[in-house]
């Protein structure tokens, strides 16, 4: 067997002798709308380009995922999450759970990543005076 390009024929003759003839007899390709003839330009224009978001768009949507993602989805790991909430709750009234890991005779865990969550809730606690709610709900 032949290969096949070596044998396709152009869309308008064939390359034999009766090929003028046939263009004659067909005439001239039809015009193109304007729509098509943009369409033909954007996509030779595009051709190998790979779309992407600008990075402020990009940010925005990773940022509004992770927000909806913290206050819709539900505690995944309840041990943890009570394990910083209890004693944030014990820094910033002064009263309730002290986990062990935090106690001073264990100590295994420093108060200094709660102060981070614990200083945002002081101040609404304080100043904004928000219900315990969205206290929780912002730290």
């Amino acid at each position: 067997m032949a290969a096949k390009g070596a044998r396709q024929r152009p869309r308008w003759g064939g390359g034999d002798s009766a090929a003028p003839a046939r263009q004659r007899d067909e005439g001239p390709p039809p015009p193109q709308t304007p729509a098509e003839e943009n369409k033909a330009e954007s996509s030779g224009t595009k051709a190998g380009h790979v779309w992407a978001p600008e990075g402020s768009t990009a940010f925005k949507c990773l940022i509004s995922a992770r927000f909806c993602a913290a206050l819709l989805s539900n505690i995944s790991d309840c041990d943890e999450t009570f394990n910083y909430w209890e004693p944030m709750h014990y820094l910033v009234y002064g009263k309730g759970f002290q986990t062990w890991e935090y106690s001073p005779v264990y100590a295994i865990r420093s108060y200094a990543y709660l102060w981070l969550h614990a200083l945002p809730a002081l101040f609404h606690a304080r100043v904004l005076q928000t219900n315990k709610v969205t206290r929780i709900r912002v730290t």
